[in-house]
């Protein structure tokens, strides 16, 4: 019973712990439509989605960065872990999403066992779209807050849970967040372009609504993609159905982000296929634009499946400092 019991807690901490951000896609590339997943990266994606009969989904998603060197410490299987449970519903045109998160953070060995910082968080964001014809225009409004239980040491897997689900939290001082962004997505033939700017107005810390240029800029994402279509001009169902993608995130900011992406779906019925991915990316100085940075450079890989109205998914990223693994895996239901 107390093997059961260990391995049900394990499964609780690891089913605690999802994507980094509440709301995200992978790969995150503006231009990509047709799924709820890419709403994600643009709002106006939401107005060409292919999928539109799940109104409902309910999604749970882990990630934790592991460090390698610290695999024989007390409770290493929780070292900078982030979960969410997502909530999104709508129609063709809007897309109401909220997700709630559990993370741990500023992890300290101390001689009783290991101190955490644990962090809850309340996210809402709302995406709406239209289009004309190919092109596509969207907005997003989204906002939350954090609560921290601070400088906690635990002992067991046990003592994790009972400090998520049975303690006292604080709000964390400056969390709370308000953002306003637009993006637009143009499609021809089998092309798209997309293009999205995060932080239209935001709120500051002076809990003040401002329009901030330099925000508009430092978020501004860029993206252009190739994908088969779900059907061959016989009307039959494409088995490959390929899709490449280049984006450019964040392109004013400081530090600017670079993902070249290939997938390969195979579709064995209208819902049910299974999609490979291979992501490569890296991070580049603004002002060495060109200039490839091995030591912030990293390949992703994953593998995406979807049968009816189940889908699951495994990430793995491999990143130029071998010390560290970074994985997620996420479940979803399309109702």
């Amino acid at each position: 019973m107390k093997k059961v019991g260990a391995v049900f807690i394990f499964l609780f901490v690891i089913l605690g712990n999802i994507f980094s951000l509440p709301f995200s896609s992978f790969p995150n590339n503006v231009s990509f439509y047709s799924e709820y997943t890419d709403v994600y990266s643009n709002p106006s994606a939401i107005a060409f989605r292919s999928d539109i009969n799940n109104r409902f989904i309910v999604g749970y998603d882990y990630h934790d960065n592991l460090n390698r060197t610290k695999f024989n410490e007390p409770l290493s299987f929780v070292q900078n872990s982030d979960s969410y449970l997502n909530v999104s519903f709508g129609g063709s045109g809007i897309l109401f999403s909220a997700a709630f998160g559990y993370n741990t953070s500023d992890r300290k060995i101390v001689n009783d066992g290991v101190s955490y910082d644990f962090i809850t968080s309340n996210n809402i964001q709302l995406d709406w779209g239209f289009n004309i014809n190919n092109f596509a225009f969207g907005a997003r409004i989204k906002g939350g807050s954090k609560s921290i239980r601070d400088n906690k040491t635990i002992s067991s897997y046990l003592g994790i849970v009972q400090n998520f689900l049975f303690a006292e939290y604080t709000t964390l001082e400056n969390s709370n967040y308000f953002n306003l962004g637009f993006g637009s997505q143009y499609h021809v033939s089998n092309f798209s372009f997309g293009l999205y700017t995060d932080s239209f107005l935001i709120l500051n810390q002076s809990k003040d609504l401002t329009v901030n240029f330099d925000n508009i800029l430092n978020t501004l994402s860029f993206g252009v993609s190739y994908r088969r279509g779900k059907y061959t001009n016989n009307g039959e169902l494409a088995f490959y159905r390929p899709r490449f993608g280049f984006a450019l995130n964040n392109i004013f900011s400081s530090y600017l982000n670079l993902e070249l992406s290939s997938e390969l779906m195979l579709q064995f019925l209208p819902n049910r296929n299974i999609n490979l991915i291979m992501v490569y990316g890296d991070e580049r100085s603004s002002k060495e634009i060109f200039r490839i940075k091995p030591s912030s450079s990293y390949l992703k890989l994953a593998v995406d499946l979807l049968y009816d109205k189940c889908k699951f998914k495994v990430e793995y990223k491999f990143s130029s400092d071998k010390d560290y693994s970074d994985f997620k895996f996420a479940i979803s239901f399309l109702l």
